[in-house]
């Protein structure tokens, strides 16, 4: 009866229940919800289904994902069951990321791209490096790094003397996780950064590489 429930936290809750319960035969239920008018509550079912491992409702989850809504329940579910049709949906919702989307969202956006293992994104990725939003500059060199994409070094670098904290600091992590020892010099520089967080990473950076001295 919940999942019919009028309130939609305790709907919410029903269908977030189906999945944790761990029944494959719970999830033609939960294929029903996925074709709900709203798409918050088809979103949660994506999600269930995952946890309950159906890679047999991939097709009407990737329905869901093509209508453009991309909440972070959606991009779990598509991440976890392998749905590589959905890369480059993830990718352009990652470009489209503007100064007031949510933290949550862009992290379950670099989250999926690396699950997914999304390396023919790298080029859209390398692109966004030079995007007018700071948000979308410093996700693209996160999920660069995370996928240790060849050929990110160079733009990467240029990225350190990036006029937002964020970006420089995402750039620092990303050129160590590619275990970039040529960007050791402008690492360094980084120690003398204005912003402390970006200071930090840049030591840690360092050690990474295994540089002893700073």
């Amino acid at each position: 009866p919940l999942l019919k429930d009028r309130d939609p936290h305790a709907r919410s809750g029903a269908i977030i229940a189906l999945g944790k319960l761990g029944t494959p035969e719970l999830a033609p239920e939960l294929i029903k919800i996925l074709q709900d008018p709203n798409p918050a509550f088809g979103a949660i079912a994506a999600n269930a289904l995952a946890d309950l491992g159906v890679r047999e409702s991939a097709g009407e989850i990737l329905k869901l994902f093509e209508k453009g809504w991309h909440p972070p329940p959606l991009l779990q579910s598509v991440s976890r069951l392998g749905i590589r049709e959905t890369i480059p949906g993830i990718v352009h919702a990652l470009g489209s990321r503007g100064p007031h989307g949510r933290d949550s969202d862009r992290d379950a956006a670099v989250d999926a791209l690396v699950l997914l293992d999304a390396r023919e994104a790298a080029p859209d990725l390398l692109k966004f490096l030079g995007h007018e939003s700071s948000w979308v500059r410093a996700d693209a060199a996160r999920v660069l790094g995370m996928l240790k994409v060849k050929g990110a070094t160079a733009p990467l670098l240029k990225l350190l003397g990036d006029r937002s904290d964020d970006v420089r600091r995402d750039a620092i992590r990303a050129l160590a996780r590619l275990e970039a020892r040529e960007a050791i010099p402008e690492i360094q520089e980084r120690l003398d950064d204005l912003e402390g967080r970006v200071r930090a990473s840049a030591a840690e950076a360092l050690a990474d590489l295994g540089v002893t001295e700073a």
